[in-house]
């Protein structure tokens, strides 16, 4: 990794799990997403990076997941990466995730997609719905805004409001209006300055040599539903 730091990359799984492209690979999709992360945006820090088959879909811990036993091939590499990636956000950067679990799960599923997008020439990668159909699902009237807490959100809206839609946002705003080199600086930057402390929306992402105004436009209409608009 990053300055010559090493870190162990371990799984721990039940012989039922192995096999036919499932969790025997577990080591290799840990090792190359902790990579990935380090090398990509900000250092890993702990010594160990452990990946447990279990009976939960996925849950994440500093330097610790739970993925599910039955996942196999994309799947298992998917909740890997998700699970692993949240040592980033919102382990490094510490943001509240009770109460803008969007800078949690959204911040993180977009770096999942780059990551995902890089790993072993795109073995899983796949290019998720156009733009048109996009915009008509995260501007469904019957979505809250981002900006409400999690516990006030429908149960079933979560996934788009916390996950998919800040990360179609940041995807947005890297590949068409940024530039993914200047984005890539600044969000690193937003992600080094904000190690280790407890951002607040209104501390990203106003850093780095971005266009603040129309930078400003996106994101207020990125929080008031009118992504499309």
């Amino acid at each position: 990794m990053v300055n010559g730091k090493k870190s162990l990359a371990i799984s721990a799984y039940p012989e039922e799990s192995n096999g036919n492209n499932a969790w025997e690979r577990s080591t290799e999709y840990t090792k190359a997403a902790i990579e990935h992360y380090s090398n990509k945006w900000f250092d890993y820090p702990y010594p160990v990076a452990v990946n447990v088959a279990s009976n939960v879909g996925g849950m994440e811990y500093p330097a610790l997941s739970f993925c599910g036993n039955k996942a196999r091939a994309g799947s298992l590499w998917g909740v890997t990466n998700h699970e692993f990636g949240h040592n980033w956000f919102p382990m490094i950067v510490s943001s509240n995730e009770r109460e803008f679990g969007w800078m949690d799960e959204g911040f993180n599923s977009f770096i999942n997609e780059i990551a995902t997008e890089s790993f072993n020439n795109g073995e899983y990668f796949k290019q998720v719905g156009d733009p048109n159909s996009q915009a008509v699902r995260f501007t469904d009237p019957r979505l809250e805004a981002i900006m409400n807490t999690p516990q006030s959100m429908d149960e079933r809206n979560i996934g788009i409001l916390l996950y998919y839609k800040p990360a179609y946002g940041l995807k947005l705003l890297r590949n068409e209006i940024i530039g993914a080199e200047r984005f890539d600086y600044a969000f690193k930057k937003y992600i080094s300055d904000w190690a280790y402390k407890h951002p607040t929306p209104e501390d990203f992402p106003f850093n780095g040599k971005w266009d603040r105004g129309k930078l400003k436009l996106v994101l207020a209409r990125l929080v008031s539903k009118q992504l499309a608009s």
